[in-house]
């Protein structure tokens, strides 16, 4: 029903009555979404190929974005984490590149691609310093790769920044803090 509502909405304003995409960019990405959410991947794919294809760059970022939401639902998450990164990169809007990254990040981060999460994570984390939420899954990242020390410092940013951060992150960053102790006690 919403993708019949959108098409006729279309044609209504055309003249010939035919989809033109950079006429219509923004429904044609809600046409991909309504797609996507019905099961055509590859018909949604399509719809956002042909964007990409007219759009000129400085409004490529919404297509990439919604072509990550696409792969994103259809559980390819490297390729929606690739897609964010490509938003973040062709934004002229630092803050939602920050949020493009954070999207790219928090996708991996529950896949369990730990390595692969750490530069969107770094990039969301270092876009907005006041951002508690970034620092937060930042500290959650490294904490998973192992950068304990970098880990502590972004758990203490994000407890600083939200004190009703997980209480995981406290304890996080005190067990950062003993382990250094005792590495500066072994030397």
């Amino acid at each position: 029903v919403a993708l019949a509502t959108i098409v006729e909405a279309i044609k209504t304003v055309s003249n010939d009555r035919s989809l033109h995409a950079a006429d219509y960019n923004s429904l044609f990405l809600r046409r991909a979404s309504v797609l996507s959410a019905l099961g055509r991947t590859a018909a949604a794919l399509a719809v956002v190929e042909e964007l990409v294809s007219r759009l000129p760059e400085r409004e490529l970022h919404a297509a990439y974005s919604t072509r990550a939401k696409i792969h994103r639902e259809s559980f390819q998450i490297l390729e929606a984490a690739a897609d964010w990164m490509r938003a973040a990169e062709v934004t002229e809007d630092d803050a939602i590149a920050g949020e493009y990254a954070f999207f790219a990040c928090v996708a991996l981060f529950q896949s369990g691609q730990f390595s692969e999460a750490l530069s969107p994570c770094g990039r969301a984390a270092a876009a907005d310093r006041q951002n508690g939420i970034y620092a937060e899954v930042n500290a959650a990242v490294l904490t998973e790769v192992g950068d304990t020390e970098a880990a502590a410092q972004e758990a203490a940013r994000a407890i600083r920044l939200r004190p009703q951060a997980s209480v995981l992150f406290k304890e996080a960053e005190m067990d950062a803090a003993t382990e250094q102790r005792e590495t500066s006690a072994d030397n």
